[in-house]
């Protein structure tokens, strides 16, 4: 995974987490497209690196809602087959047996050699609280879409699958 660092802020890098506000956060610190990319390894060097978790299963269902949307309006993509975006129960089962950084753990991305890169972690749903600590201007919010629906399909195996997110969530 990476961290998103800018021109004029060197000091401090953002973890880029799909599904978890990155678009709107890279629009509101660099302006689309223009951030820096640093990998995982790259990041432990920074004074301040900072993520913003975001409540795996709100992530997971926001997920789905983006690929629903996609599929309901005819749009391809090449991270998941579209039709398996059409349903809940197909989409759950597709991430459940393959890994992408749309729906991988959090906690998974933002690690390198088993260490926590992000020296501090915020809750996303409390960004509008802390994101004054360390940028300037309002944050915008890109690619926000409504929700579809969603069920208690393999809630079960869903909950270990983010357990990791699921518990440093809990500790914020």
């Amino acid at each position: 995974m990476t961290f998103l660092t800018c021109k004029g802020q060197e000091n401090i890098c953002m973890a880029v987490i799909p599904k978890a506000g990155s678009t709107s956060m890279e629009m509101a610190i660099c302006g689309h497209g223009t951030g820096i990319r640093v990998e995982n390894h790259e990041a432990l060097s920074y004074e301040n690196s900072v993520m913003f978790l975001r409540h795996p299963i709100t992530r997971l269902t926001s997920c789905f809602s983006f690929f629903w949307w996609l599929h309901h309006y005819g749009r391809v993509t090449d991270i998941m087959p579209i039709e398996l975006a059409a349903n809940y129960e197909s989409f759950i089962d597709h991430i459940l047996a393959n890994r992408d950084p749309h729906w991988q753990p959090q906690v998974e991305l933002v690690r390198h050699e088993g260490v926590m890169v992000a020296k501090t972690v915020h809750k996303f749903e409390e960004l509008q609280l802390h994101w004054g600590k360390y940028f300037k201007g309002l944050l915008p919010w890109a690619n926000a879409h409504s929700k579809a629906v969603v069920t208690d399909y393999r809630k079960l195996d869903i909950l270990e699958y983010y357990k990791d997110d699921l518990n440093l969530w809990g500790t914020l």
